[in-house]
């Protein structure tokens, strides 16, 4: 028989609140948009060093959780660095240290971006309030 672990809500919103004020050290963190292959854990450095985007979140980066999700606050729009199609994303602290990533595309990923993967440069780049999720899910296999 398969078990699961299980956290309690209280658990979740105290894990998802530990990370999102993780963020939040030091300044205002960050989302950084790639292209390419992504470094096989946060710790790995990206064989793409210039991001195609990078958004800047503002003072608090996001709201409480609540059953285990907190959604951004406010984020400025931005233009595009350079043109490439998203593939991956980062989030920082201020000073670029990399709290996590995750897949970028058109769908079926971590972050989904509405219009499309391609990003061309001097584009803009937007994230409305709530946009951006954080879930700590309830059940770990």
């Amino acid at each position: 028989m398969a078990s699961a672990f299980t956290l309690s809500t209280a658990s979740r919103d105290a894990m998802c609140n530990a990370l999102v004020d993780a963020i939040d050290v030091g300044g205002a963190g960050k989302i950084k948009i790639y292209d390419g292959t992504p470094p096989a854990n946060p710790a790995g450095s990206p064989p793409n060093v210039n991001p195609l985007a990078v958004l800047v979140f503002g003072a608090t980066a996001f709201g409480a959780s609540s059953t285990g999700a907190a959604g951004n606050n406010a984020i400025a729009n931005v233009t595009a660095a350079v043109s490439g199609t998203a593939t991956y994303f980062r989030v920082t602290k201020s000073d670029d240290t990399v709290l996590f990533q995750g897949s970028a595309g058109a769908s079926g990923c971590d972050m989904t971006l509405t219009n499309s993967a391609v990003i061309l440069a001097n584009g803009t780049i937007s994230c409305a309030n709530g946009a951006f999720t954080l879930t700590v899910a309830e059940t770990q296999t």
